[in-house]
């Protein structure tokens, strides 16, 4: 079942419930699960996390649960699956899947009983085949065969002149006929349907993430906030780097992050930004010799490589000195015009840099640094990748905590 209204169709119905909320370990998740749980907490609404990897861990989320909880919100897992196959006794319990992995199981989309039920911006499930060419419509054809039967019958009365049982012998051989046509439709049928079915699961894709429901619920029951906006961000560009979506649908929050907010408080804007990675929080030298792409063109990593890089430099006017300085340390007046630098033709003639400069979105708090939605979803990602890194307790719950989604110190 396809949710169409989240307020009433998904949100009001957790009140005075307790919510299991699964979540995969993606940075999609990760931003989706901190806006939802903050609309949870400030409506009252008592909610349990368990962070997942795989299907084993759903399953047994769901077995340390099924028992206490009766309303389950999988996020980024389950809807490629056949929910109620998989998870055990699903009497009187819903299940919410928001999930931007695609293909959609069909018995999560056809379910009848309504205990499954899809959130997605999403619409168009045109791919989807039809319900009556999944589903055998067995009594349609029974009541064929009878009818078939009936007229057989009117035929055999009429030859009321022959023996005892002859009605018999000339009605089983139609009766036989009739069902063995049954049986080859029920074949030619069955044949369709796994012709169809493969053609809609050989190949997996995306929609757009889930985060983006997250934010579309925030504003349905009039809770929205520019973190949120920022924590959709996010998510998006993780969508654009890993090549889920086309960078032409970031345009989704730009009105919404485009409100002006006091100097102390979190304020996202949507400008041309340079694509180093962490260059803001490091220093440029090392920035633009790890970024892949920058890396690649110069090939940095071998000698001749780093003194065309030190060539390259030199063209740009940018010293050799300041570059190796942290970045918020280098000279004011240099600082302001390196975006302008790394726009300069030289760099396309010679060294064949592309796209140096693209569209991001930008937070800032006051005079603190300013932080890029790039910097931020590389943050996330070597958190997820890397556990050990962030101490021994779980990732996501520990992304979770304050100390690094707090406001006083980070935006995210």
């Amino acid at each position: 079942m396809l949710v169409k209204h989240l307020r009433k169709e998904f949100y009001e119905l957790l009140f005075g419930k307790r919510v299991l909320i699964i979540a995969n370990s993606d940075i999609d998740s990760v931003c989706t699960v901190k806006i939802f749980t903050e609309l949870l907490k400030i409506d009252g609404i008592s909610f349990s996390l368990c962070p997942v990897d795989g299907i084993t861990d759903m399953k047994q989320a769901y077995s340390d649960y099924c028992e206490t909880v009766n309303v389950f919100v999988l996020i980024n897992c389950g809807i490629s699956l056949d929910i109620r196959d998989f998870f055990d006794n699903l009497n009187n319990k819903l299940v919410f899947v928001l999930d931007c992995h695609r293909p959609v199981h069909v018995n999560n989309f056809y379910d009848e009983t309504n205990q499954i039920r899809i959130l997605s911006l999403d619409g168009n499930f045109d791919e989807v085949p039809n319900f009556d060419d999944l589903f055998w419509s067995g009594e349609a054809l029974d009541s064929d065969d009878d009818g078939n039967d009936d007229d057989s019958d009117i035929l055999d009365k009429g030859e009321s002149d022959d023996e005892d049982g002859s009605q018999r012998r000339g009605r089983n051989p139609k009766r036989r006929r009739n069902e063995h046509d049954k049986e080859r439709r029920q074949m030619i049928w069955k044949q369709k349907r796994n012709e169809l079915l493969f053609k809609y699961t050989q190949f997996g894709y995306y929609a757009p993430p889930s985060s983006l429901v997250a934010l579309e619920l925030s504003w349905a029951i009039s809770r929205g906030d520019i973190q949120y906006v920022w924590w959709t961000t996010v998510a998006l560009t993780d969508a654009f780097l890993l090549e889920k979506l086309p960078r032409s649908d970031l345009h989704i929050a730009r009105e919404a992050s485009s409100t002006e907010t006091p100097r102390d408080c979190l304020k996202v804007n949507f400008e041309k930004d340079l694509c180093f990675l962490l260059y803001r929080h490091w220093n440029l030298y090392d920035s633009i010799k790890m970024t892949t792409h920058s890396a690649c063109m110069l090939k940095s990593w071998g000698m001749k490589g780093e003194g065309r890089f030190h060539e390259m430099l030199g063209e740009l006017g940018l010293p050799q000195l300041e570059c190796h300085q942290k970045y918020t340390s280098m000279d004011v007046r240099l600082r302001k015009k390196v975006k302008n630098v790394f726009n300069e033709p030289v760099l396309r003639e010679k060294y064949n840099f592309q796209d140096v400069t693209v569209g991001t979105f930008i937070s800032e708090i006051g005079f603190r640094p300013a932080l890029s939605e790039f910097d931020c979803q590389l943050a996330c990602l070597s958190l997820l990748e890397n556990p050990v890194l962030y101490g021994s307790g779980n990732v996501v719950d520990n992304f979770l905590d304050e100390q690094w989604m707090s406001m006083s110190k980070y935006p995210l």
